[in-house]
């Protein structure tokens, strides 16, 4: 039986493809799980806009919840229905210096798009930007760069090369016509370009014209490698892309992304397990954080869970008699106290299982403890025979008066004579009276 944290779809083999682009901020925005979402709806208007950023993101609750719903936790305290309580050979806990950002915040750190963690401990890398000035903290995106480094095109005979911000273009020469000006030369050419002549500018693919003037398109190319391997080929028609811009896929526990000329897959993280990869895939993000440590066990309620293999949430063991009686740090279940509807006495007081079974509490209190029942047909307190104090001559010699359990009366041979006069009635005057009173 899976608990507490759903499994990731499995593909089929070991390499799991999800193409589409990546957006930027979803595996952060999916840890708040609805904290922090309501703090960026209150905190920046227009977050709408950030669709085409964010994603069709589903937020879900991947975290351990009980019956009530309630955040899990994890660590010595008392037990409340519907809480989760656990133990690892690590804490687990988020590094870093409580409210050190604003849950939520988003802010650029050189190229870096980060996002502040839910416990405000620490700054997320949600992105690498291509350069410092294509980072957007509202609303949060990578801007698209113009052009990659050290790339060069030609717009009307200028040529020109691409800026260190990467958002457009520095001019280095003017050729004396279109057809003098060759990206892949790096500089304006002497004589014209050959008819037939194929050349790459930017990622259209062209050929010089007949009367060599300038360049006719032939195809535009999903990126300018693209254009390259069709131009090293000798083709006049764009190489195929390998993979779709901001493809992510899963490779034995790596973390792939389709490269910038869609050309092939590069490394961008190794995950702690397959599985984390699949669900920092499902996220949009990257390597999702594992939900446990290898031999940490956790409470949910009256179910004893340990983590699974792919460390992506916890598996039940074992199944305690109740939400107390499970024990994270032991990783077992306790054995009861008592039995459900058990009673007992201790002394004059009435006691009773309590419902998480960890032992007795009072649930009624005699007037002695002679009178407490706790087995028969029907457990409880029995009423007083006589009130304490309560006394009556039976015959001039003989004084009957209430035992100390209250359950009946103790008769006491008087000296003299037993007193009915007085309140409440004494044996008369005698050695043995006066210490009886």
């Amino acid at each position: 039986m899976r608990l507490l944290v759903p499994s990731p779809p499995r593909a089929a083999a070991d390499e799991a493809v999800f193409p589409g682009p990546m957006p930027l901020v979803a595996r952060a925005w999916r840890q708040l799980a609805g904290r922090v979402s309501l703090l960026f709806a209150a905190g920046l208007p227009g977050l709408a806009a950030c669709g085409p950023v964010l994603g069709d993101v589903d937020v879900e609750t991947q975290a351990l919840q009980g019956a009530s719903g309630a955040e899990p936790s994890r660590g010595a305290g008392a037990v409340a229905s519907g809480s989760v309580r656990g133990s690892a050979p690590g804490s687990g806990a988020i590094g870093g210096v409580e409210g050190f950002c604003d849950p939520g915040a988003v802010r650029c750190e050189g190229a870096a798009l980060q996002l502040c963690s839910p416990d405000g401990a620490r700054w997320i890398t949600t992105a690498i930007c291509g350069s410092p000035t294509l980072c957007s903290p509202y609303p949060p995106s990578c801007v698209p760069p113009a052009c990659a480094l050290d790339e060069l095109s030609c717009e009307a005979g200028e040529l020109r090369v691409c800026n260190a911000n990467r958002d457009g273009w520095a001019s280095l020469a003017q050729c004396a016509s279109a057809a003098h000006c060759v990206p892949s030369s790096r500089q304006c050419l002497v004589a014209p370009c050959s008819a037939g002549e194929l050349s790459c500018n930017q990622s259209e693919l062209q050929r010089c014209a007949d009367d060599r003037l300038g360049w006719v398109p032939l195809d535009r190319c999903g990126s300018q490698q693209l254009c390259q391997l069709a131009l090293s080929s000798g083709s006049s028609e764009c190489a195929a892309p390998a993979c779709e811009a901001g493809e992510r896929r899963c490779v034995e526990g790596r973390l792939e992304l389709c490269n910038e000329g869609r050309t092939g897959f590069e490394t961008i993280e190794e995950c702690v397990t397959p599985a984390l990869c699949r669900l920092g895939l499902q996220s949009g993000a990257t390597c999702e954080a594992p939900a446990c440590e290898l031999g940490e066990y956790a409470c949910l309620d009256a179910v004893l869970g340990q983590c699974n293999a792919d460390r992506s949430g916890f598996e039940a063991v074992q199944g305690c008699d109740s939400a107390a009686l499970c024990e994270p740090l032991a990783g077992s279940c306790l054995p009861p106290a008592c039995e459900p509807g058990e009673r007992r006495c201790s002394g004059a007081d009435l006691e009773r299982c309590n419902t998480q079974r960890t032992g007795f509490e009072l649930e009624e209190r005699c007037a002695s403890a002679a009178l407490c029942r706790a087995v028969g047909g029907s457990p409880g307190c029995e009423e007083p025979a006589c009130s304490p104090g309560q006394a009556e001559c039976r015959n001039r010699r003989t004084l009957r008066r209430c035992n100390a359990d209250l359950t009946g009366f103790e008769e006491v041979r008087c000296g003299r004579r037993c007193n009915e006069d007085a309140d409440p009635p004494v044996c008369s005057s005698s050695l043995l009276d006066v210490l009886l009173r």
